[in-house]
């Protein structure tokens, strides 16, 4: 009976400690991201660039967050990180892990002098999911923060779909 609770016990604090690391993982990677984004991100992405769409240049980032499918650098009129972090067949799919990861972002910039904002979703059958925006508050801050944050549901036709994503802007 000692044994049985003593494991259970471990069992849950192992969960309870891994959660907890997971989420400072993730905050750490985002902030590294961020850090780096007013040197157009040079230090964390590769060198070589690959091929982009049109008016685009891809690069492969030498830093993950935690939870993401794929990651990459962008420029396109500007440069961002793009991190794939769930996809479904359907939106019902993403609702758990879109409010997972809008409370983890905000909590982690929040601290750091951003504001989190609501903007629609015009997707058809994605207006549940409102983009969010993280931008620097300017008036909190005497040295506002650089870049900013976005999380957004998306749909892809050709797959059918839907991609929960994260962006990091140099701007």
């Amino acid at each position: 009976m000692f044994v049985k609770r003593l494991i259970i016990t471990v069992a849950v604090s192992l969960i309870a400690v891994s959660t907890y690391a997971q989420k400072n993982d993730f905050c750490d990677a985002v902030s590294a991201i961020l850090k780096d984004a007013p040197n157009q991100f040079r230090n964390i992405r590769n060198p070589n660039p690959e091929k982009g769409g049109q008016n685009s240049i891809t690069y492969k980032s030498g830093i993950n967050i935690p939870g993401t499918i794929i990651s990459r650098f962008i420029s396109s009129m500007g440069f961002f990180y793009e991190g794939a972090l769930k996809q479904a067949k359907t939106p019902e799919g993403l609702k758990d892990d879109y409010e997972h990861y809008k409370t983890i972002l905000n909590t982690c910039l929040e601290s750091k002098g951003y504001k989190m904002r609501l903007t629609p979703n015009y997707i058809t059958g994605l207006e549940n999911y409102k983009k969010v925006i993280f931008m620097p508050d300017f008036k909190a801050s005497a040295t506002p923060p650089i870049g900013h944050v976005a999380l957004e549901v998306d749909f892809n036709k050709t797959s059918g779909m839907y991609t929960l994503i994260i962006y990091i802007f140099e701007k």
